[in-house]
């Protein structure tokens, strides 16, 4: 986000930052390469669950 001033990107450090508090529940199949899937301006590649950090 600092580099590019894309706004996509700092949403994506947001949720991240939410999912680890506890705040935003974790999307379904969620690991360390979900990450990777998520594009900027596409919605997830899969939906939220009913789990929480």
């Amino acid at each position: 986000y600092v580099v590019t001033g894309d706004a996509h990107y700092k949403t994506h450090y947001q949720d991240i930052l939410a999912i680890r508090e506890g705040t935003k529940l974790r999307p379904v199949d969620y690991q360390s390469i979900y990450w990777d899937l998520v594009l900027p301006d596409q919605p997830p590649p899969h939906p939220d669950s009913k789990l929480a950090v």
